[in-house]
């Protein structure tokens, strides 16, 4: 007889190993907790729940049992297979854009070097969880070690991102907060010194993944990447570890220090207006920094509301209770996806958000896309001018070869005359053809 499902229980991973051909292309989406679920069910359980199904249920149905009768759970099902590479389009390039514009945005601030650190690292971990998926969907063979390095890969990035968006909005809280005292706090040694130091510590928490994560085969042949059976007990506690190093408290730290930064907006927005009419300067420059922080806030508010949906599963997980291949599993199932999707579109936005929330950044962007497009136009132009230059000089050398012939040496002439009678024929009939229609085109086309 089946029975209600709990994650405390003996039976932790349930009876849904068919599930396991949805999610066996699992991409660690924040944590191994999904792996786990899915992978490390002992076989008798299998065995158990699938012995009550009778022929009509297993010829009913496909390979996923009764699930298949839930619209919610061909709904997580279809998130699972092409979520990623929709944020992967959105994502990645958007990404790209957002480095080069703040590397070109001057002068070079705390503020910029941090935007610019989380465009990389948002793109290694979206690079990092597309390998994992592509390599374990087409069972390519890893070996535990290549495991191990890609589950470590994507969830240090994952957690390194969203501790660099913190870092970013201390910084910001200190200088709206503090603004007569953050340079002599917020020193550029201090900035490295944090990174590096965040960078450190989520190493450090990861490292576990070579020593528990492992390659498994299938009878069928399907490759998964799953944490060893022996690990069971640590991965219950490193569940939790997860958890809260890479949602719950950046969320409520990111909660904490907005609330703060808004209130020292509205009170620095006061002394602007004292300041707009005694110094232009000065009012300027607080609203660079406006413009600056109302970004940050955007993107942590964002952070915040994709963020959240993960760290509340998290913590109601343990008490999620349902009986396998029901309509409350396909629930289970559904809701676990769409936390996923949220959690990772954190990693494709931040380029949107800061293109249609700041005019600064806006119009950078706007000027790297252009200078990008105008510096490949112009190479284009050299390119095609010097080739015609070429062309017309080699034209007229062989003219002068010809003409410049001395009289008296007559096989020479006539070796002379008839070689140049063949490249004038190249060059004045089909090379000058190809030329006059090369200058013809360059002159339509307004563009190179």
């Amino acid at each position: 007889m089946t029975t209600a499902y709990t994650p405390e229980s003996s039976t932790i991973l349930d009876a849904t190993h068919v599930y396991n051909h949805v999610r066996h292309d699992v991409t660690f989406p924040t944590a191994y907790a999904d792996l786990i679920q899915n992978d490390l069910h002992p076989p008798a359980t299998v065995a158990n729940v699938t012995a009550v199904w009778t022929n009509s249920t297993v010829s009913r149905y496909g390979p996923y049992g009764p699930l298949e009768e839930f619209g919610f759970f061909w709904a997580a099902w279809y998130m699972n297979k092409y979520y990623l590479w929709v944020i992967f389009a959105f994502g990645f390039p958007g990404n790209i854009v957002s480095f080069i514009t703040i590397l070109r945005m001057k002068p070079f601030t705390s503020p910029t070097v941090y935007v610019a650190a989380v465009a990389f690292v948002d793109n290694t971990c979206l690079l990092c969880k597309v390998l994992f998926l592509s390599m374990t969907k087409f069972d390519v063979h890893l070996t535990s070690g290549g495991c191990s390095t890609l589950s470590f890969l994507g969830s240090f990035t994952a957690q390194f991102a969203n501790w660099l968006l913190v870092a970013m909005t201390v910084e910001r809280c200190l200088a709206i907060c503090l603004p007569l005292k953050v340079g002599s706090i917020c020193t550029r040694k201090l900035h490295i010194g944090g990174i590096v130091l965040i960078a450190v510590v989520l190493l450090g928490i990861n490292v576990q993944s070579f020593v528990t994560i492992e390659m498994h085969v299938h009878e069928k042949g399907d490759i998964t990447c799953r944490p060893a059976q022996a690990y069971d007990p640590f991965l219950h506690v490193w569940f939790w570890v997860d958890a809260v190093v890479y949602a719950m408290l950046p969320a409520l730290l990111l909660i904490f220090m907005n609330t703060l930064i808004i209130l020292g907006i509205r009170r620095s927005t006061r002394i602007q207006r004292e300041l707009t009419n005694k110094a232009s300067q000065v009012a300027e420059s607080i609203r660079q920094q406006h413009q600056i922080t109302i970004m940050l806030v955007v993107v942590c508010i964002a952070f915040v509301l994709l963020v959240t949906p993960n760290a509340l599963f998290y913590a109601v997980r343990p008490y999620w209770s349902y009986e396998p291949m029901s309509s409350d599993h396909a629930v289970y199932r559904f809701t676990e996806q769409l936390v996923f999707v949220l959690s990772d579109s954190t990693h494709a936005i931040n380029f949107y958000l800061y293109f249609f929330s700041t005019r600064r950044f806006r119009k950078r962007c706007l000027e790297t896309v252009f200078f990008c497009c105008c510096t490949s136009r112009r190479r284009a132009r050299r390119f095609r001018g010097s080739t015609i230059s070429g062309m017309s000089k080699t034209f007229r050398l062989s003219v002068t070869d010809v003409t410049t012939v001395p009289a008296n040496a007559v096989p020479l002439t006539n070796f002379s005359s008839s070689s140049s009678s063949s490249s004038n024929h190249l060059l004045v009939g089909n090379g000058e053809g190809r030329v006059s229609k090369f200058r013809g085109g360059y002159h339509r086309d307004g563009s190179f």
